[in-house]
């Protein structure tokens, strides 16, 4: 006797299904994933052997990355919202966009840092794709979102005119805020057009072969001051840490970004991620505090990277910690202590207190604690990217 499912039990089965596969599915594929192939951007997978076919790139990074939740990839898109309802967010200095989430990240043509009239190449490009380690060795014809940093010390000049046009791509990007790139629409060759639109202060740059594509991205496009991922555009480490870590019940984990180069914070790269994640953090930096003891306490202004995570729990009440790279690593959090109901606390930044917010962003922008290796170990390889230079 055959038994009878309904849509909902279908649904179930077959997620386990996959779940399942995906959980022997390869971190790291040999060749890349053929986007170029199809063009089409929104349709739905619909039975479970076209399912099969993308068990192995979006499921399978799902499996290993925590770097957010729900559908990956151009494969789940649905048509009806538009199709980029389940992409990630992506922002930078006050830009937000989406894209789908198996794209890479990389650089974008960048104003040279010391202060001289010159666009930088210092690695436009992809350099990190989700869920993997490697970073430099990705294939050169994956899409990718870019920002205007340096991805490798190795950078050539750029006159406005390369900056532009910058050769015949590879693969399908976004650039936030490119130096030198003027709004308005270029033919690159090959098929693809570079699109480049005004949004607040700012650019994004859409290039690719899919006219519907940039369209799509374009139409994501705003200035914010907080973004989708709870991360404010404007904030300053005088504000940091803030709220009770121990009266949060974790929700979510908004993860910030920023650097901080001559008095000038940018907020580089944020991500949000699930209920586990926040819950997972928030165990580890209160018991990790226990047993810490800082020669003294990381209080002054960080020049570099440092990030501003918050543990968001009900009625939008969050608890911001602060996170600092460079020599003197550490997390600061507040607690309620008798007769003191914003007692500063510290912890340390090891493998078990970044890898509940670490993830490909990290690995692709931001630079670790000096002699992380050290004390980290192989265990604390690929959450980093290194010290340039």
């Amino acid at each position: 006797m055959t038994d009878k499912h309904t849509e909902q039990d279908l649904e179930r089965i077959m997620r386990e299904g996959l779940t399942a596969h995906a959980e022997h599915a390869p971190d790291r594929l040999q060749e890349p994933v053929n986007t170029r192939a199809g063009r089409s951007r929104t349709w739905v997978v619909a039975a479970a052997a076209a399912a099969a076919l993308v068990v192995g790139v979006p499921l399978g990074w799902q499996a290993i990355d925590r770097a957010g939740d729900g559908p990956s990839g151009n494969e789940q898109v649905a048509a009806e919202d538009g199709g980029t309802a389940n992409w990630r967010v992506e922002s930078y200095d006050g830009l937000q966009v989406r894209v789908p989430r198996t794209w890479g990240w990389g650089g974008a043509p960048m104003q040279d840092s010391f202060g001289e009239d010159q666009v930088l190449d210092c690695g436009v490009a992809p350099f990190v794709v989700p869920g993997g380690s490697d970073y430099e060795v990705v294939p050169k014809n994956t899409p990718y979102v870019g920002r205007p940093v340096m991805m490798t010390d190795a950078c050539t000049v750029l006159t406005s005119e390369k900056a532009t046009e910058l050769g015949v791509p590879r693969a399908d990007s976004v650039w936030l805020n490119a130096a030198a790139v003027r709004p308005g629409t270029v033919d690159v060759g090959d098929g693809y057009v570079r699109e480049t639109v005004t949004v607040g202060n700012g650019t994004v740059t859409v290039t690719s072969d899919d006219a519907a594509l940039r369209k799509q991205i374009l139409g994501t496009a705003e200035a914010v001051d907080v973004d989708a991922n709870g991360c404010d555009t404007n904030r300053s480490w005088s504000g940091i840490p803030d709220g009770q870590l121990d009266e949060v019940e974790p929700e979510s984990l908004s993860v910030c970004s920023y650097e901080t180069r001559r008095g000038k914070t940018t907020l580089i790269w944020s991500a949000r991620r699930d209920a586990d994640a926040a819950t997972q953090y928030a165990d580890v930096v209160k018991q990790s505090s226990a047993n810490y003891d800082p020669v003294r306490l990381c209080t002054e202004q960080p020049d570099g990277d440092w990030l501003a995570i918050g543990v968001n729990g009900a009625g939008g009440k969050t608890a911001w910690t602060g996170v600092v790279m460079g020599e003197c690593a550490q997390i600061l959090w507040h607690f309620r202590a008798q007769g003191d109901p914003t007692s500063l606390a510290a912890s340390p930044v090891v493998p078990k207190t970044v890898s509940p917010w670490g993830g490909s962003e990290a690995r692709s922008y931001t630079v670790g604690p000096l002699n992380w290796g050290e004390y980290a170990g192989k265990q604390g390889e690929g959450m980093f990217r290194g010290l340039l230079g």
